[in-house]
């Protein structure tokens, strides 16, 4: 089975030469998943231990620094993934309910 990433509207897949890494989700750490599953915002996912999520969804200051160059990156013990497109959801809300103005009462 080919390495996909776990990310809700991701397509990210494995493949020889390219620059994107994968990462496990920390099944053994409950405090790190939870952030995990709440960052990535899916419904009833259950990751097992061939999911993953990959480097795109982490920043740069989540990994550790490479000083060697080599092709492993390290994520750091606390790194939450935290880069994500919008949600469909988000985009579908009014974005008045956003706005800071207040709003005028309607004359009745």
């Amino acid at each position: 089975m080919p390495t996909t990433c776990s990310a809700h509207r991701c397509t990210n897949r494995a493949k020889s030469g390219s620059n994107i890494h994968f990462f496990r989700f920390p099944l053994s750490d409950a405090e790190r998943l939870k952030g995990w599953l709440n960052a990535i915002g899916r419904i009833g996912f259950v990751p097992n231990a061939g999911s993953r999520l990959c480097s795109d969804h982490f920043e740069r200051s989540d990994f550790y620094d490479n000083p060697g160059g080599s092709y492993k990156l390290t994520l750091k013990n606390y790194a939450i993934p935290s880069v994500f497109e919008p949600s469909v959801h988000s985009t579908l809300l009014p974005t008045k309910l956003f706005s800071n103005e207040p709003q005028k009462k309607k004359k009745m």
